[in-house]
C-alpha cells in the first residue's frame, strides 16, 4: 500500500481496511492557505504600524498613555497573527488556542484609546476624556469571561452553557453599573472579532479532521531552533521592506518652501539630521540629461554631521524633494518619529526653511559654518553677492510634477544670477561705515557684530546694472544669530507708458512684455497697469528686443479692450519691436489708445448625448488673434452653470471666436489622480453673427490633455 493510500484508509467494525478518501482536498489546501497567508500579511502590517508608531514623550500630553496603547496593540496583533499563522502550517488546534488566548489583551489595547468621549465645558474648549483605566480593565475582564470561560468546562455542554449565561448576566449588570465605560463595548467587539473568526476558522478546521497544511516532523533542538531563527529573520526582512516600501510609496515633490532659519551650526532638534550624499540610485520618474531623476533615493554618505543612527551603513533613504543620480546633495531633513523607524537611515527632506535637500553649490555658506562653527554668541552676516545672467529669460508656466519637463527644469535650468567674485559690500551701522570684499565665489561674511541694525550696498556694479540697499533690523540678528542676506544687482533698462481710451480716461487692460519671439517674460518689477493707466516695466538687460502686448488672453467683463500690440496692432505680424541698448536704456512714451468693444450675451446650453443637461458643466472662449486661439482648452472659464439655466456668456467686439465646453464624471481621473474633462467639440463663430442660443454636446468619452 502506498504513502497516499496509507493516510486514506481506516478499520471498519469487522477489522477490515476501508479506503476514504477526503472530499474536496483542492478546495480544502487553498482556503487554509488563504487564511495563512492572509495573517501573515496581517502580522507584517501590524508590526510595520508599530515600526512607525509615534511615542508621545511629554507625561503630561492626554496622548501620553493612548500612544503606548496604540502602539503596544499594533505589535502585539502583529506577533499574535504571525505566530498563529505560522503554528497553523502545522497544527491548526494550537493556532486556534493563540488567537483566542490573546484576543483579549490585544483587543483592550487597541479598543481602549477609542473608547472616549468628546466634552465641551462652559468655556467652549473640547476635551477628549477616556474612561478610567481600572474600571476600564474590570469592564474587559467581564466582557471577554462569557467566552473564553466556558473553555474550561468544554467537555461538559451542560456546565458550559450555564457559566456563559451566568458571565453574560455578569456582563450585562457591569455595562449597567459602570456607564461611563460602555463606550468601551463596541471598540472591544470590533477589535476581537479577527482572533475570533481565525480562531473558528482554525478550531473548525481541526474538529472536521482537515489535513495539515505541513506535515508534522520531528526535529532536533538545533534545527527546530535554526527554523525558528529563519522565521524571525524572514518576519523581520518583510516589516523592513514593508517600512521602506511605505516611505518611498509616499514620497513626492512639494516644493513649496516656508518660513524658519535658514543656517544652523547645532541640530534644529532632536530628529534634525545632515549630512552630504552621493545618490547611487533614485526612483525612475524622469530621464534628466540621460540619468534618472526622481522624488526618492538612495545614497551613499559622503560627510555626516549629526543625525544619521550611529549604527546604521552608509547608506541612506532619502524621500520628497528631487533628487538627481549620480549626484551629491547636502540633505538638511529629519528622521522618523517612529517607534523603530526612528532608528532606521531614512530621511523626509521635505523643503521648510532650514530642511530641504540641494546639490553642493547652491549649499556652500551652509557647508562651510558645519565645517568650521561659529563662536557661542557670534552674531554674523552671511551672503552671496549676485548679478542677472546675461540675456533675456523667456517664462514658462510651472511643469505639472508628473511631467519630465518638471525635473527638467528644477535640476537643470540656469540660474537667473551668477555669483560676483571680489565685489565690495559697503556696511553702515552706529560705529560708521566699513567695506568687506567677497571672495572668488562671491560669498561674503562679516562679523563678529554687535547687535543692532545695518544697511548693506554693493558698490562694485556691473555696466548697466544697478542695485539698492539692504537692511539688517537688530532684533533678527539676535534672533538668528547667522543671517544669511544675500545681495543682488539688477539691469536698468525700463519701458514706461499709459494705457487710455479714445475718450482720454485710463484704461484696465492686462499687459504683457513678450521676447521678439514671442515668448513671454516675467519682468522683476512693474509690468502691472496701475490705476492712473500708468505702467512700468523695469530690470530689462541692454541689447533686448522685446514686443509689448496688451489683453493677451482676449476681452472680457474686467477689460472689455480687444488684444493689442504695441502701438495699435490686432495681428502679432504688424507689431512694433521695442530695443533696449545700452545707449538707450530707459523707453518713455511707450503709450497705447484702446475703444471699448461692444459686449453680446450669449445663452450656451451644455448637454450629454442622451439629451440630458450636464450639471456642473463650463464654457471657454477664445479669441482670434489671443494666445489661446490655438489652444482654446486652455483658455479661461467664461461661464459656469448648474444644469438648471442655460449659461449665459459675454461675447466682446468683432471678431471670431472658438467655444468649447467641459463637465466632468465622478471617479474619473487620470495618471495624476485628477479628474478628467468631458468636453465638447469646439465651436467657431463670427461675433457679428451670433445665434440665439447655443447648443454644445458633451462626447461620452473623456479627452485627456498633455499636461
Amino acid at each position: 500500500m502506498s504513502k497516499q493510500v496509507k493516510e486514506d484508509w481506516s478499520e471498519d467494525m469487522d477489522g477490515e481496511e476501508v479506503i476514504v478518501r477526503p472530499k474536496y482536498p483542492r478546495a480544502k489546501a487553498t482556503s487554509s492557505w488563504v487564511f495563512a497567508i492572509l495573517g501573515i500579511i496581517i502580522g507584517v502590517s501590524g508590526l510595520t504600524t508599530l515600526a512607525e508608531a509615534g511615542i508621545e514623550t511629554e507625561p503630561g500630553s492626554p496622548s501620553w498613555l493612548t500612544s503606548r496603547f496604540a502602539a503596544a496593540g499594533a505589535g502585539l496583533l502583529g506577533l499574535v497573527f504571525l505566530m498563529g499563522s505560522f503554528a497553523a502550517l502545522r497544527n491548526r488546534r494550537r493556532a486556534a488556542i493563540v488567537f483566542v488566548a490573546a484576543s483579549p489583551i490585544v483587543a483592550f489595547l487597541l479598543a481602549y484609546p477609542s473608547a472616549g468621549l468628546f466634552f465641551t465645558d462652559s468655556g467652549g474648549a473640547i476635551y477628549y476624556l477616556l474612561p478610567g483605566l481600572a474600571p476600564a480593565i474590570v469592564l474587559g475582564c467581564i466582557f471577554f469571561a462569557p467566552f473564553l470561560t466556558p473553555l474550561a468546562a468544554i467537555r461538559n455542554r451542560k456546565r458550559a452553557a450555564v457559566l456563559c449565561l451566568v458571565l453574560s448576566s455578569v456582563l450585562a449588570l457591569a455595562v449597567a453599573i459602570m456607564r461611563k465605560t460602555d463606550t468601551l463595548l463596541l471598540p472591544l467587539a470590533a477589535w476581537s472579532s479577527p482572533f475570533l473568526v481565525f480562531a473558528a476558522f482554525w478550531w473548525g478546521t481541526h474538529k472536521l479532521a482537515w489535513p495539515e497544511l505541513l506535515s508534522p516532523t520531528r526535529r532536533s533542538r538545533g534545527r527546530r531552533l535554526m527554523v525558528l531563527l529563519g522565521e524571525c529573520l524572514l518576519i523581520a526582512v518583510a516589516c523592513l521592506t514593508a517600512v521602506f516600501g511605505l516611505a518611498i510609496m509616499r514620497s513626492s515633490a512639494w516644493l513649496a518652501d516656508c518660513s524658519g532659519a535658514t543656517l544652523y551650526t547645532r541640530p534644529l532638534g532632536p530628529n534634525h539630521a545632515a549630512f552630504t550624499v552621493r545618490f547611487v540610485h533614485v526612483g525612475h520618474s524622469a530621464k534628466v540629461s540621460g540619468k534618472w531623476a526622481g522624488t526618492w533615493g538612495i545614497g551613499l554618505v559622503q560627510e555626516s554631521y549629526w543625525g544619521l543612527p550611529k549604527w546604521s551603513p552608509h547608506f541612506v533613504l532619502v524621500t520628497k524633494s528631487v533628487f538627481w543620480e549620480g549626484k551629491t546633495f547636502f540633505v538638511s531633513g529629519l528622521r522618523s518619529y517612529g517607534l523603530l523607524t526612528g532608528l532606521l537611515p531614512m530621511i523626509d527632506a521635505t523643503p521648510c526653511g532650514a530642511l530641504g535637500a540641494h546639490p553642493l553649490a547652491e549649499s556652500e555658506i551652509q557647508l562651510r559654518l558645519l565645517r568650521k562653527p561659529r563662536q557661542e554668541g557670534e552674531h554674523r552676516i552671511i551672503g552671496y553677492a549676485r548679478n542677472p545672467t546675461p540675456g533675456t529669460r523667456a517664462w514658462r508656466p510651472t511643469a505639472s510634477k508628473n511631467s519630465d519637463a518638471f525635473y527638467e527644469s528644477t535640476l537643470t535650468r540656469p540660474p537667473d544670477f551668477k555669483p560676483l567674485p571680489g565685489a565690495r559690500i559697503r556696511l553702515n551701522g552706529p560705529q560708521g561705515s566699513t567695506v568687506y570684499a567677497a571672495d572668488q565665489e562671491g560669498i561674503y561674511n562679516i562679523g563678529p557684530l554687535p547687535p543692532d541694525d545695518y544697511t548693506l550696498r554693493i558698490l562694485d556694479l556691473p555696466a548697466h546694472q544697478s542695485t539698492q540697499d539692504y537692511k539688517v533690523e537688530k532684533e533678527d540678528l539676535i534672533r538668528l544669530g547667522l543671517l544669511q542676506l544675500d545681495l543682488y544687482t539688477i539691469w536698468d533698462g525700463s519701458i514706461e507708458g499709459n494705457v487710455k481710451d479714445t475718450t482720454g480716461q485710463p484704461a484696465v487692460v492686462d499687459i504683457e512684455l513678450r521676447t521678439q519671439d514671442g515668448l513671454e517674460i516675467s519682468p522683476d518689477s512693474g509690468g502691472v497697469v496701475q490705476k492712473d493707466g500708468s505702467f512700468w516695466i523695469a530690470n530689462l538687460p541692454p541689447e533686448g528686443r522685446y514686443s509689448l502686448v496688451i489683453n493677451p488672453y482676449g476681452p472680457n467683463e474686467r477689460t472689455p479692450y480687444a488684444t493689442m500690440y504695441y502701438p495699435s496692432a490686432l495681428r502679432r505680424e504688424d507689431r512694433t519691436i521695442l530695443e533696449v541698448t545700452p545707449e538707450k536704456r530707459h523707453l518713455r512714451d511707450v503709450n497705447f489708445t484702446v475703444h471699448a468693444l461692444v459686449d453680446r450675451a450669449l445663452p450656451v446650453r451644455v448637454r450629454w448625448p442622451d439629451g440630458r443637461t450636464a450639471e456642473q458643466a463650463s464654457v471657454r472662449l477664445a479669441y482670434e488673434h489671443s494666445s489661446e486661439w490655438d489652444d482654446v482648452v486652455r483658455s479661461a472659464e467664461v461661464g459656469f452653470g448648474d444644469g438648471k439655466e442655460p449659461i449665459t456668456i459675454h461675447v466682446f467686439g468683432d471678431s471670431r471666436v472658438r467655444v468649447i465646453a467641459e463637465a466632468y464624471v465622478g471617479g474619473e481621473l487620470d495618471q495624476r489622480r485628477m479628474p478628467l474633462p468631458h468636453r465638447s467639440s469646439v465651436v467657431e463663430l463670427d461675433t457679428t453673427k451670433l445665434p440665439r442660443s447655443l447648443d454644445l454636446t458633451i462626447t461620452t468619452s473623456p479627452r485627456r490633455t498633455s499636461p
